[in-house]
């Protein structure tokens, strides 16, 4: 699967998606939409560093890999909290940020299956 592309596509998306809210909806919205999108990448580039693991049979350690994809999960979630909490971002923001980096990634891995 080529990320390149799901980052190139997911930045373009999500710069229309904040460009349009910011001239219906107040400062956060925008900027919400960008930091959910932003933590969804950040998430999906972990997540690929830890399946490529998994793909190394001389190094794959099943609890070592557990353990660091429960610590990926909870800085993410920490993450999420903290900007919500300090009320920098709003909550419908980062939901639709993450909605519209899962359904490129979604939409690439479709592509990606179906020439497979």
């Amino acid at each position: 699967m080529n990320t390149k592309k799901i980052y190139k596509q997911a930045a373009i998306v999500l710069l229309f998606f904040s460009l349009i809210s910011s001239f219906f909806y107040p400062k956060i919205i925008p900027l919400s939409i960008i930091a959910g999108g932003a933590v969804a990448l950040i998430n999906f580039r972990g997540m690929i560093k830890g399946l490529s693991g998994l793909l190394k049979p001389e190094k794959v350690i099943a609890s070592r890999l557990v353990i660091l994809n429960l610590f990926r999960l909870l800085m993410v979630f920490g993450v999420l909290f903290m900007l919500m909490y300090l009320r920098i971002v709003n909550g419908l923001g980062l939901l639709v940020g993450l909605t519209i980096v899962f359904i490129i990634i979604l939409k690439e891995g479709w592509v990606y299956a179906k020439n497979v």
